[in-house]
């Protein structure tokens, strides 16, 4: 398929449907100041108070009976359904979209957590649902994404202003949705823009997305099944880099490491891999940093994260329980065991994905796994700040 028929193209954005309440505090100096107040000792965890998400924020079946349709109608599936967030690092926002997919969670809202204040708010609510032009044996949301898994597939572009929304596995299994899976929302205007055509209207080719961002270049890198693309975020040309089985994983999450021009990703049960892109795109080989075996394993949950400790180029993954895993440049794993005091619960479900992330002005790790159980905040043993 030709370059030209990947073009990332601006379409008009559409109607801004009703709000839920008032905006909140505009960010101001000292963001991260809850953080702070709440720092864990190095080695320990700790629950950011007041972080917990709870309804009326959270929607309920009685307020949006349409996702009834689906088998459930909750709004903390939206961050259980295989679904990662986007954080704003310098804004203090993460944000959670129209999370759901596989009759998970039928809603299609935007939910926010501001650090400036440690509280969520709802950003936009569900819409209703209507008859779909592209998929018409199923219903879909009249305006905005059909609710879906997005993996890792959700980032903020701090170039635009926008949280980009790569999503898969919507709720009907029989429509296509293919030109309903591409979205951004601006941030500041408060709208969604529909980008269908980097879909070609196939579901597949958005299956399993992993995102990382090189500011450097002003790219976003992007694992879209067995595909390695990049979309240019001055130009907006959208291109496939290459294409490898190595990228394809319904679990795990990608990162881009600006000191060494790496980019890493965590496939699944099969490891964790690293390719050097250079500064004018040129690809270096794939290496396998980390190799599970049957002696070897993968930490327990799959749906883990990565996450780049900038001062030592060390990785952190969780998987939403108590224990994290460390990987050493020279591949060399292990996995920290919490000292003292509280710790994230234990959870038949733990589904982290892009919801861990970390935080190099305080050496702290954010993560989130259910939101009703809150921000969880953890230092590395050898912290010393």
């Amino acid at each position: 398929m030709s370059r030209l028929a990947f073009c990332y193209v601006l379409l008009a954005a559409l109607p801004v449907a009703a709000q839920a309440g008032e905006d909140g505090p505009a960010e101001t100096p000292g963001t991260y100041d809850h953080v702070r107040a709440a720092l864990p000792e190095p080695g320990q965890w700790a629950l950011l108070h007041g972080s917990e998400i709870t309804a009326p924020t959270l929607v309920g079946k009685q307020e949006f009976p349409d996702c009834r349709q689906w088998r459930g109608c909750d709004g903390s599936k939206a961050f259980l359904s295989w679904t990662g967030m986007a954080w704003d690092e310098t804004g203090g926002q993460w944000w959670q979209l129209a999370g759901g997919g596989q009759r998970d969670h039928g809603g299609n809202e935007i939910y926010r957590f501001s650090f400036s204040t440690g509280t969520w708010l709802r950003m936009w609510d569900p819409v209703v649902w209507t008859e779909s032009a592209d998929a018409p044996e199923c219903r879909a949301p009249a305006n905005g994404p059909v609710p879906s898994h997005s993996y890792d597939g959700s980032v903020y572009i701090p170039q635009t202003n926008e949280v980009l929304l790569l999503s898969n596995a919507p709720g009907c299994s029989k429509g296509g949705y293919g030109g309903r899976l591409a979205w951004a929302w601006s941030v500041s205007e408060k709208r969604w823009r529909n980008l269908a055509h980097l879909t070609d209207g196939s579901i597949r080719r958005f299956r399993y997305p992993k995102t990382a961002v090189d500011a450097t270049r002003g790219v976003l890198y992007a694992m879209l099944d067995n595909e390695l693309v990049t979309l240019d975020l001055a130009s907006n040309d959208y291109a496939v880099l290459s294409i490898d089985n190595a990228y394809r994983s319904s679990s795990g999450s990608a990162l881009f490491d600006d000191k060494s021009r790496r980019l890493v990703w965590l496939n699944r049960s099969d490891g964790i891999y690293r390719r050097r892109i250079g500064l004018g795109g040129l690809l270096g080989d794939r290496e396998r940093l980390v190799r599970y075996t049957k002696e070897k394993p993968a930490p327990p949950n799959q749906m883990s994260s990565l996450a780049l400790h900038t001062p030592t180029g060390e990785l952190v993954q969780w998987d939403g329980g108590d224990l994290v895993y460390r990987t050493l440049p020279n591949g060399v794993q292990e996995a920290l065991v919490p000292l003292d005091g509280p710790r994230p619960p234990e959870t038949t479900r733990r589904v982290v994905y892009s919801k861990w992330v970390y935080l190099e002005t305080l050496d702290v790790f954010l993560g989130i796994d259910d939101a009703r159980d809150g921000v969880w905040l953890y230092r590395l043993p050898t912290s010393t700040r």
